[in-house]
């Protein structure tokens, strides 16, 4: 799902909004709420949702796909999503 559609099934299932284009603000605020958090406190949690969570990948041996040579990743910071047990059917 694109955020466009995201705002599209937002605006179908409110009254509140009177335009996609509002809706797409909120998906965008949504987001950046989220993006904020986990930047600062290094997690997003939403009870009854589940937690945003950035996380330190270790450095490790890779193989280029084209040339089969091995080359080194680098150390990196990602965010994990984790689901809380009730959300998943």
């Amino acid at each position: 799902m694109t955020k466009g559609e995201m705002a599209a099934a937002i605006l179908a299932e409110t009254n509140d909004l009177d335009s996609k284009a509002a809706a797409a603000r909120c998906v965008d605020a949504v987001f950046g709420i989220i993006k904020a958090e986990v930047k600062e406190f290094g997690e997003f949690r939403m009870h009854g949702f589940g937690t945003f969570k950035k996380k330190t990948r270790a450095a490790r041996k890779g193989r280029n796909p084209h040339t089969g040579e091995e080359i080194q990743i680098e150390e990196k910071e990602v965010v994990k999503f984790k689901a809380v047990p009730s959300f998943l059917l």
